[in-house]
């Protein structure tokens, strides 16, 4: 089977194989182990996905290799990526999974995070994009998001707004809000894959996997056949560009099959970002650098997802880059005079420590 990949996928590609390239011709000494500094954590937690997800497995893998190349216990904890920022905040996790509609109000105080002013986060770099759409049943007669008009979607769900914001991104492309629909909160995608066969509901908002297939999908297909959707790329652009963490992306049709009438279904997604405190010294958020970016093929075996989340880590900035890993950037030629003048407006915008 030949892959076809869309613009933004050949993009991917090409800037990780630029970016893999940075790190041929690494000496023994570089690949040595660091010697944890005086002032550094003890151990290292990393607040990841939630068990048995994706993104669990690649915060496991990471802790992994953080362990074996900087001397020191590194643990994967699970989590939710709305609650994860608040662990970073508040001091109780050294390194952290987030996504960048989540970060970017926590790192001006805003949205959920008001009441903890502005969080002393920053980045390290950014993962994975997972495009968003909405489930409905084959049988339904909805088609397009328009079609949603009145609907009953479970849309809002409190433990990760990311899909909300995603959803209201597809909502706006259509010219549509959720006075529009019928909004049911809900708690997670399993409640909303038990409701949608029972006809409790028309449809729900879900982020996929940036590749492959998802478990889930094949499941639900299977109890009863379902239709993804999303809008009109050709409306994304208007609605993307007044929005500074979305992203256009692509569900494919080599994955999802008649769930998207055998066609590529080009969607919205927003990215995975990885953070860390502001307290943290700059040697050891660059030996996590290093450590991480210096070992790919350790962290690739872990999940399939560690190669995308790894593959493009300055696509997106929403908050300031850590200096550690800016120093890391511009060992490996990566920081431009561009990435300088967004961070100084960012530093600007939600203050220094």
């Amino acid at each position: 089977m030949t892959t076809r990949l869309s613009k933004t996928g050949k993009t991917t590609v090409l800037l990780l194989l630029a970016f893999s390239l940075c790190f041929i011709g690494i000496t023994p000494a570089a690949a040595q182990q660091a010697q944890p500094g005086k002032d550094w954590p003890k151990t290292i937690s990393i607040a990841g996905g939630s068990p048995g997800g994706g993104m669990h497995a690649v915060a496991t893998g990471m802790a992994s290799v953080l362990t074996k190349y900087l001397k020191m216990k590194a643990v994967a904890e699970s989590g939710l990526f709305g609650k994860n920022l608040t662990l970073l905040a508040k001091g109780d996790v050294e390194l952290s999974m987030a996504q960048a509609d989540l970060t970017y109000d926590a790192a001006r105080g805003l949205g959920n995070y008001k009441q903890f002013g502005k969080n002393k986060i920053r980045l390290l770099f950014s993962g994975s994009t997972p495009p968003a759409a909405f489930v409905v049943r084959a049988d339904s007669g909805i088609k397009t998001v328009t079609d949603l008009k009145g609907k009953r979607v479970m849309f809002t769900m409190p433990s990760n707004m990311t899909f909300t914001a995603c959803g209201d991104i597809l909502l706006k492309a259509a010219g549509m809000s959720t006075k529009d629909i019928k909004d049911i909160t809900f708690s997670g995608p399993k409640v909303a894959q038990e409701a949608l066969p029972e006809n409790k509901i028309d449809a729900f908002i879900v982020l996929f996997p940036s590749v492959g297939k998802t478990a889930w999908a094949e499941e639900l297909n299977i109890a009863v056949p379902i239709r993804l959707i999303a809008g009109d790329p050709k409306t994304y652009a208007a609605v993307i560009s007044k929005i500074p963490y979305a992203q256009e992306t692509v569900l494919y049709a080599e994955f999802y099959g008649k769930m998207v009438d055998n066609k590529d279904l080009p969607t919205v997604g927003i990215p995975h970002n990885f953070l860390t405190r502001t307290d943290l010294p700059d040697d050891f958020v660059y030996e996590v650098m290093k450590a991480l970016f210096g070992h790919l093929d350790e962290l690739y075996v872990f999940h399939h997802e560690a190669k995308p989340y790894l593959a493009n880590p300055l696509k997106v900035a929403v908050l300031p880059f850590h200096p550690g890993a800016i120093r890391y950037y511009k060992e490996k030629g990566l920081w431009t005079a561009d990435l300088e003048k967004k961070q100084q407006a960012l530093l600007k915008e939600v203050g220094t420590p």
